[in-house]
């Protein structure tokens, strides 16, 4: 995951370079392209827990893996505002949502140091703004003890936008100081892990390890499709297009599977994500369709 991360700042910022949105582009493009299949599947499992009307004992929600939000909900003793609590993602409705908030805060965060800071002529101004806010949004989300995955990976981010801003320089470095630079950050890195977790120190270093092999693999990837072009037709591009709705929707089937026959398959879980998303995409390409029709854009 932190390898997304990384990728999605570094993305935004090149992006930025060249195309410079405003407010209300940005948050049609940027945001809402987030925010909506968020809300849209948190909307509609909460509507499936709903009138599943699961009531786990606390051995089963263990021994079944169910997401506590699926037993809250099944249970009837909520109203309409835990359900907003959910869809801000006050409270989680499956653990690996932690993403989405993540990332729409990265996007407001970069959007108000872009507009303050020009990424242009004020990078280090503009990197330094963005890391006090990530900085402040790791203080609040340990201050309410959200789960650790809200601050345990902002590092990603705040790199990201620094190989952004700095690429160019980066790269005339000399091969020994590039070398330098890489140990640097993985310093830099493991003190913020160790600062912001109680994890013991063997932990913490698989950690980093794990970060350092995603790196590997980017790279790998770089020289790939440097030398080969990816179609959009191509089963790959084709996966591309679906996988945000995959990342979303797999947690919540897993949570059924789990319940209903206990976890059978991987595999399962897989084509049942991609035909869910597949689904999502053909009706929203078709609402787009409408839509343009009807307002004539």
């Amino acid at each position: 995951m932190q390898i997304f991360l990384f990728l999605s700042a570094y993305g935004i910022t090149q992006s930025e370079y060249n195309k410079n949105l405003g407010i209300v582009n940005f948050f049609h493009k940027r945001v809402m392209k987030v925010a909506i299949p968020y809300a849209i599947w948190v909307t509609l499992f909460f509507s499936i827990y709903w009138q599943i009307e699961a009531d786990p004992k606390e051995d089963e929600m263990t021994v079944g893996r169910v997401t506590p939000s699926f037993a809250t909900i099944g249970s009837h003793q909520i109203g309409v505002i835990q359900y907003f609590r959910y869809l801000f993602g006050i409270d989680s409705f499956c653990g690996h949502l932690w993403f989405v908030g993540v990332t729409l805060y990265h996007y407001v965060a970069f959007f108000f140091c872009k507009t303050l800071f020009s990424l242009q002529y004020k990078r280090i101004k503009c990197f330094c703004a963005y890391a006090l806010l990530m900085g402040a949004f790791c203080i609040f989300t340990m201050a309410l003890q959200f789960p650790a995955h809200y601050w345990r990976n902002l590092w990603a981010l705040v790199l990201g936008l620094f190989v952004a801003l700095f690429e160019n320089r980066l790269l005339q470095l000399s091969n020994l100081k590039k070398i330098f630079s890489y140990l640097l950050g993985n310093i830099l890195v493991t003190t913020y892990l160790i600062g912001t977790h109680s994890n013991s120190l063997i932990e913490i270093t698989l950690y980093v390890l794990v970060a350092n092999m995603g790196v590997v693999f980017v790279l790998f990837l770089n020289r790939i499709f440097t030398q080969y072009t990816l179609k959009v037709s191509s089963s790959i591009g084709f996966l591309a297009v679906l996988s945000y709705s995959i990342y979303l929707v797999h947690g919540m089937l897993l949570t059924l599977e789990w319940w209903y026959i206990g976890f059978q398959s991987l595999i399962l879980i897989v084509v049942s994500s991609i035909i869910f998303a597949y689904i999502y995409e053909k009706l929203q390409f078709h609402f787009k369709q409408i839509r343009s029709v009807v307002t004539g854009l």
